[in-house]
């Protein structure tokens, strides 16, 4: 549940033009060379002040922190589909204490990806000009996702100590079942 909800809130914060919320007039140039003023700014997009969105173009208003942030927002995208996808087989396959610690792992170390893209749209020239930027609705869902990654993180390390705790001998008899019911 948590891993699904937070890769859920991870893909709608990381993908709408709502991130940050820009509380000063601040220009940015949209298609055609014309100077909008900047209302939100996402990963990927931004929003001028009549709600207009426009990609970020290279070059022209491509802010390198938020290039940074674009890489790791797909870094994001990928670890998180790996561990929504685990446990989208989780009822079906029973997985090595191994294999639940590596999954561990990379839920933790999207928490941290989650929270460096984060920290790179807060430092992006977006808010270091124009000083006045709050959260958007895609940073507080940002932060739910984190929340909801290490939660994640720590319910897999608990179920890879209970499958280590159960031992070779449990797991073999619970096979056994298994095969015994689907056999005729």
């Amino acid at each position: 549940f948590f891993v699904s909800l937070a890769f859920i809130l991870s893909i709608f914060a990381q993908r709408r033009c709502n991130y940050i919320s820009v509380n000063q007039d601040l220009l940015n140039t949209g298609d055609g060379g014309v100077s909008h003023v900047i209302g939100e700014a996402g990963v990927f997009c931004w929003q001028d002040r009549v709600g207009n969105g426009w990609r970020y173009s290279d070059g022209v208003n491509a802010f390198e922190e938020v290039q940074a942030a674009q890489s790791l927002s797909l870094a994001t995208t990928v670890m998180g589909g790996i561990a929504f996808t685990f446990f989208l087989f989780t009822t079906c396959v029973g997985y090595p204490a191994s294999v639940w610690l590596l999954v561990s792992c990379i839920i933790a170390a999207t928490a941290v990806l989650e929270g460096l893209v984060f920290r790179d749209m807060f430092n992006s020239a977006v808010c270091t000009v124009s000083g006045a930027c709050s959260l958007g609705t895609g940073a507080k869902c940002a932060i739910s996702a984190m929340t909801f990654w290490t939660v994640g993180a720590l319910m897999c390390c608990c179920v890879a100590l209970r499958v280590i705790g159960e031992g070779p001998a449990e797991n073999n008899a619970e096979e056994e079942e298994q095969e015994q019911l689907l056999q005729p």
